[in-house]
């Protein structure tokens, strides 16, 4: 190369034949290596085309061109490579392209260094390491960064059946502890509450951390009924059982009252022995305790909330009386 003024396109041609010399050595494709004169000639020529006089300082250009030399190798070689391969095979591609496009960073930011100490340095534009990498990142990493990750997942062994399962134990556990803290939260919280409320407030309170199971939450307001923790305040557990077995526990009663005055009336023709015998077998009954609290309490709760509200079931004012009769029965 002479010292007369070099032209960008003249310029280019020969850092061109240098960077296809480069990406050869990167393909293993049979190429002698640099030799000192080659990498000074490239260095040279560069440092010529960026201390030329203007019109013919080409300092941004060769700069912009060092990022297209990368786009254009990731283009046309490293990208189709990855991408025609699959699972361990892919990632021992992309490590191997990795790998090599480091080296062609530290090679071309040889070539161009002049670039990083003046024109980089003046206008305070990132480094061409810096640019180096960022093109491999959003060229490559990006493109296939969920390829990769599905890959991986893949070759990730799966633990012994034994830690499996106690992984979903450990699960299930923290779980039923959310439940019963989300359960203690509201009722603490809330005076009176309807069964159905209840579980509707634990659902809402617990689906930020996971989807709640209603039928799990109902079994774990049952357990809590007998939880030392909750006697250490008399109301709360008081006004726990209370609305928890209100409306089921009540609606059961009536149920089973009719159910046996049936026989009575259909099958003994209403006889008053028969009569007698059920009223009596239904006050001992009335009068035993579940948790705490008789079953008599439970019918009186339960009348008190069908006349303040209509009940959790937005019972009709027939069926409120009807309700209210059985009962009274």
């Amino acid at each position: 190369m002479d010292h007369k003024t070099t032209e960008l396109d003249q310029g280019w041609d020969y850092l061109q034949k240098g960077i296809t010399k480069l990406k050869k050595i990167l393909e293993e494709q049979p190429v002698q290596p640099f030799s000192g004169e080659e990498y000074m000639m490239l260095y040279t020529t560069i440092y010529n085309m960026c201390t030329q006089k203007p019109p013919h300082d080409y300092s941004q250009q060769l700069y912009d061109k060092y990022r297209e030399a990368f786009e254009g190798y990731i283009t046309s070689t490293v990208l189709p490579s990855l991408i025609e391969k699959h699972d361990e095979f892919m990632l021992r591609e992309l490590v191997k392209r990795w790998l090599n496009h480091k080296v062609m960073v530290r090679w071309l930011s040889r070539f161009f260094h002049y670039l990083d100490r003046y024109f980089i340095a003046q206008r305070t534009l990132p480094a061409l390491n810096e640019v180096g990498l960022t093109c491999f990142r959003e060229q490559v990493y990006n493109v296939i960064k969920d390829k990769v990750r599905d890959a991986v997942i893949i070759l990730i062994p799966l633990p012994p059946v034994d830690e499996r399962k106690k992984v979903v134990e450990d699960v299930d556990k923290d779980r039923r502890y959310a439940i019963d803290a989300a359960l203690v939260r509201i009722m603490k919280s809330r005076k009176v509450l309807g069964h159905q409320q209840l579980v509707s407030e634990c659902v809402e309170q617990l689906s930020c951390m996971f989807k709640p199971d209603i039928k799990a939450i109902k079994k774990r307001m049952e357990d809590l009924i007998t939880r030392d923790y909750l006697e250490r305040d008399k109301e709360i557990p008081n006004l726990f059982r209370l609305q928890l077995l209100l409306v089921p526990q009540s609606r059961k009663i009536i149920e089973l009252h009719d159910k046996y005055m049936a026989y009575v009336t259909d099958c003994f023709s209403s006889n008053t022995i028969f009569h007698k015998a059920l009223k009596e077998a239904l006050e001992v009954f009335c009068n035993k305790t579940v948790a705490g609290v008789s079953s008599a309490e439970f019918l009186a709760t339960f009348c008190d909330n069908i006349l303040k509200k209509g009940g959790s079931e937005k019972l009709g004012d027939e069926a409120i009386e009807e309700t209210l009769e059985k009962v009274a029965k």
